[in-house]
């Protein structure tokens, strides 16, 4: 296990390194979006308000943290999307090792650290899809956990997490689905009935709504529920 931490610990240094070469190219179309109605947000303004999209707005909640803790720069992002890479490795790692074995993990881990660097998938900008991923696998991480031990509330967690991804962007929410897999295949390997499989993927569907149910709270309060609704439903459709 030493060994393995090594490997890893390397090949998280070599790919926040090279993220590190890229932190002072401009802010590509996406990034610039997503910075302005970030800033909006800091100064008090909603989304919907005065800049619209089609997505979800949960990646302008999480620009607005990163340019709070890391400054209103195009480095500043650009160090983020490279610790949210770090960790990103670290959760894959974790689940191909379970899912196989300590080998598999770090094959894993290399892989994605290779591939989500690629400039064809826009792998050095810090776009939606890197948010949804971290959030992602850190709820179908601590869902596997929980199925393993049976603990609900972990397994409510998993999905909030889960659910949290798709605010982000609405295609994060393949990986509720994936979730809802993962558990019935889980019950059905270790011979469970029905009824402990229903009720493990009815805890992970209310974990995964509740952030999607917070974040239209959010904008109700805000006077700006009609707005979101059109632009990510009605116009989306």
């Amino acid at each position: 296990r030493n060994r393995d931490w090594i490997i890893l610990a390397v090949i998280i240094a070599a790919a926040f390194l090279l993220r590190l070469k890229v932190t002072d190219i401009p802010f590509e179309r996406d990034e610039g979006e997503y910075a302005y109605a970030a800033q909006l947000l800091l100064d008090g303004v909603p989304p919907f308000r005065e800049a619209y999209n089609m997505k979800f707005p949960g990646i302008y909640a999480v620009y607005a943290a990163i340019l709070f803790i890391f400054g209103q720069t195009d480095w500043g992002v650009r160090l983020a999307i490279a610790l949210v890479n770090a960790w990103t490795i670290v959760l894959v790692y974790h689940i191909g090792r379970r899912l196989f074995d300590n080998s598999a993990g770090l094959a894993a881990g290399a892989s994605f650290a290779m591939l989500s660097f690629l400039p064809s998938v826009h792998g050095i900008i810090a776009n939606a899809e890197h948010f949804v991923l971290v959030f992602a696998l850190s709820g179908a991480l601590l869902a596997m956990k929980s199925l393993e031990d049976g603990g609900l509330w972990k397994l409510f967690a998993g999905g909030a997490l889960l659910g949290a991804g798709y605010t982000i962007k609405q295609h994060g929410a393949v990986f509720v689905l994936f979730s809802f897999f993962m558990a019935a295949l889980h019950n059905l390997r270790n011979g469970s009935d029905l009824k402990r499989t229903a009720r493990d993927i009815s805890v992970l569907a209310l974990g995964a709504i509740t952030p999607f149910m917070a974040m239209c709270g959010a904008l109700y309060l805000a006077g700006v529920f009609d707005g979101f609704w059109f632009w990510t439903f009605a116009y989306a459709r």
